[in-house]
């Protein structure tokens, strides 16, 4: 089994579960550590809820993150022009 990196930690359910499903639908597998902890008593998801890949697709999902969260940023300012 080869290591994880944590790529971001939230403590919203919800926004964990999109972030996931957007790595997911791009082909690169990935986990939520304490995702039902933190749905059932969000206090015992000590840390938070953390978004996890394989250590070797983590350059791969951190640029694609970046380039989404870029792209939602600049749809977001030509709505408020």
């Amino acid at each position: 089994m080869g290591k994880f990196a944590t790529l971001e930690v939230f403590f919203d359910y919800f926004l964990a579960n999109i972030r996931k499903q957007v790595l997911l639908e791009n082909g690169i597998n990935c986990t939520l550590l304490n995702e039902y902890s933190g749905t059932m008593l969000p206090a015992l998801a000590v840390g938070g809820i953390k978004l996890l890949v394989l250590k070797e697709d983590e350059e791969k999902a951190r640029a694609l993150l970046e380039k989404l969260d870029a792209e939602a940023d600049e749809q977001e300012q030509n709505e408020n022009q």
